[in-house]
């Protein structure tokens, strides 16, 4: 991944600061806190390339799209599915014929015990035990339908969740092929342009956060509150308060500590960013943990 960080030059500072309230490191640098490049997902066509270099964007912007007509279509067809698909899974009507079915079978076949009832006493005109065997296994058959016909009923939901799922997958598949910054931020570089061909995981831009940046210097001290001073363009000394994130653990040559420090930065009167990466600034360490409030730009 690219990098905007700069090596930090050394301001060891061997002295006792238990009496201090405030330490200055004299020679410090605005450091990237979090830089992106945004990939493609899947491979194709780019058809769209929504952002240019120096733009500002926002988290979830779209900065480019790659062609996703065949993804579309897809996603029309398991709709269409999905849709008789629970169409299918609300249509109980097979349940209730074969519940219907079974009703009249089993009164047919009470029907043929009473008059085999009838026969024992001496009444002509009887039902033969073939038919009460056939109506017999009419019931039965009637009452397995009943069974078969709640089980498609719930076969036909359960394709209905996979017809959904189909769906959802269809598009999943059309959010893909969207690229979208992950961060707001700003644009500092471009790696393709529209028609041209994308490979999953292959970067098409470069994005940086600017409103949180870090400063990063060197002292013999632990976590504390900062205020960074930054001379800009026409010497104007501006002022930021921030904290300090991190304290490297390995000591370096003559006892001091790298530490990084979270800057929330501002924009001017004017959209642009006050504080750039590359910047040198110096730093104020608050030992009491009461840093000063922002100051406001001021001429040197």
């Amino acid at each position: 991944m690219r990098t905007l960080m700069m090596a930090v030059a050394m301001a060891g500072l061997a002295v006792d600061f238990a009496a201090a309230a405030e330490v200055n490191v004299p020679q410090c640098y605005v450091l990237v806190k979090r830089e992106v490049e945004v990939a493609a997902q899947e491979p194709g066509l780019l058809d769209a390339f929504e952002v240019e270099k120096g733009e500002a964007v926002e988290a979830e912007a779209l900065v480019a799209k790659i062609d996703s007509s065949q993804a579309e279509m897809k996603h029309q067809v398991t709709q269409a599915e999905y849709q008789a698909a629970v169409y299918q899974a609300k249509n109980d009507v097979n349940v209730k014929f074969s519940k219907a079915s079974e009703g009249v079978a089993l009164a047919e076949l009470e029907k043929a015990k009473d008059a085999v009832d009838l026969r024992k006493g001496g009444i002509a005109n009887a039902v033969s035990t073939a038919e009460m065997r056939r109506l017999d296994l009419s019931w039965v058959k009637a009452k397995l339908g009943i069974e078969q016909a709640l089980m498609e009923f719930e076969v036909a939901k359960l394709t209905a969740k996979v017809k959904q799922t189909e769906m959802a997958a269809a598009a999943l598949d059309i959010k893909r092929r969207q690229i979208k910054s992950p961060i707001n931020g700003v644009v500092i570089d471009v790696f393709k342009e529209k028609g041209e061909w994308v490979q999953a995981g292959e970067p098409v831009a470069t994005i940086v956060q600017m409103d949180v940046l870090k400063v990063e210097g060197y002292v013999n001290i632990k976590f504390k509150p900062v205020t960074i001073r930054a001379k800009l363009t026409g010497d104007q000394l501006v002022e930021f308060t921030g904290k300090i994130t991190f304290v490297n653990p390995v000591v370096e040559i003559g006892g001091p500590y790298r530490i990084s420090a979270d800057i929330s930065n501002r924009q001017d009167s004017t959209g642009d960013w006050l504080l750039r990466p590359g910047l040198e600034t110096t730093m104020t360490i608050h030992l009491d943990g009461t840093p000063t409030a922002a100051q406001p730009a001021q001429r040197k």
